[in-house]
């Protein structure tokens, strides 16, 4: 197989564009050349020589432009056809983006839930060692109470600062308690 079956037939149409672009620029020097011989009114072998040129530059641009014609032809017809595959395609793939998409935000929305879930987890486990050190205090201070309400009630004498303790104790509980049933 030969290279240039190898190579894509856009390829080849844009080799065939250059150089049928390289062959028009040495064509328009080689005319303006020409000219500017028979404007001098020298008959000379040059101007022969010249117009051959010319001559033959013509029939290589418009072999390359025959050439260039019939690769756009296959091309165009490759193009209408692979135009109805990529179109179809786009098609399926916007859908697949807009499937992806409403993945993603499930997949954002299922995130934040657990973050907040997460949130809300040390957010309890804060509330519930909290809670725990309220029932030790909370113990502590009914303790407290009961000792000095005894005491208060076998005695017949109480200081002014057991009396105090008491009263302070006593609206503390009152206190938590009303914190824990409001």
């Amino acid at each position: 197989m030969s290279r240039t079956g190898k190579r894509p037939s856009i390829v080849e149409l844009h080799t065939l564009e250059k150089e049928i672009h390289t062959l028009l620029g040495s064509y328009k020097r080689t005319q303006q050349e020409y000219m500017h011989i028979l404007a001098s009114k020298e008959k000379s072998n040059n101007a022969e020589k010249k117009l051959k040129t010319l001559n033959n530059m013509n029939a290589s641009i418009l072999s390359l432009v025959a050439k260039a014609k019939d690769k756009i032809a296959q091309l165009y017809h490759k193009g209408i056809k692979n135009q109805d595959k990529i179109t179809l395609d786009n098609v399926k793939l916007n859908r697949i983006i807009q499937n992806m998409k409403k993945e993603d935000n499930k997949l954002n929305k299922l995130v934040r839930k657990l973050r907040s879930a997460d949130g809300e987890n040390k957010n309890a486990s804060i509330q519930q060692n909290s809670a725990y050190y309220q029932y030790v205090i909370f113990a502590i201070l009914s303790l407290v109470v009961l000792v000095l309400t005894i005491k208060t009630f076998m005695t017949q004498g109480s200081s002014f600062i057991e009396t105090i303790i008491l009263v302070i104790a006593g609206a503390l509980i009152l206190y938590h308690t009303g914190t824990l049933v409001f």
